[in-house]
């Protein structure tokens, strides 16, 4: 029996990945360099990962024989249906579709870093705030020339002149614990 080179099981282990390469996608598959031009600071990352994604064998065998594909993954049939695509020709509703499928995939995380990071005690305290009209008469007062650090200053001396129970901040704090719990 004879064993195979090197070479050949290389070339084994390659073939399902150049699905896009061959006929009839050799037309089909947009292969358009988005890249040229741009930095690496200006190349969005989810942009990147559609481009590796959408060459996955996974999505070839989806476009030619979805019969052999059981459960596929969502991100799998969404890029089944719009992979032939170059990232620059997506439609933006196309590319927050990836971007809804793409931030579900393990360690993926396209929230920006203000999303990533809220404090749920600030939230519950804007809000407790807003409750009162404290923000209301701060903003009043904001429209007159105050600065930023005046206009905090004063919601501060408010608030220590009337402060929050215990009560109205932990039920605050838990309402929005529960809704940050709810969106991921």
């Amino acid at each position: 029996m004879k064993t195979k080179s090197s070479k050949e099981a290389w070339e084994l282990k390659r073939e399902p990945y150049k699905w896009h390469l061959l006929p009839p996608f050799t037309i089909k598959f947009d292969r358009c360099q988005w890249w040229i031009g741009k930095t690496d600071k200006t190349i969005e990352p989810i942009a990147a990962i559609y481009e590796l994604a959408r060459r996955h064998p996974s999505v070839g065998l989806r476009m030619t024989q979805p019969w052999k594909i059981k459960n596929p993954a969502p991100a799998i049939l969404y890029l089944g249906d719009i992979g032939l695509k170059s990232w620059l020709k997506l439609t933006p509703y196309q590319k927050d579709g990836w971007q809804s499928f793409a931030g579900n995939m393990k360690g993926l995380d396209f929230r920006n870093e203000f999303e990533k990071c809220e404090s749920i005690t600030e939230d519950a305290f804007y809000e407790l705030t807003t409750q009162r009209g404290i923000v209301a008469l701060a903003n009043k007062a904001k429209t007159k020339g105050i600065t930023h650090e005046n206009f905090a200053s004063l919601i501060a001396k408010f608030c220590h002149r009337h402060p929050f129970s215990a009560d109205e901040m932990n039920q605050a704090v838990s309402s929005h614990a529960i809704d940050a719990h709810r969106r991921g």
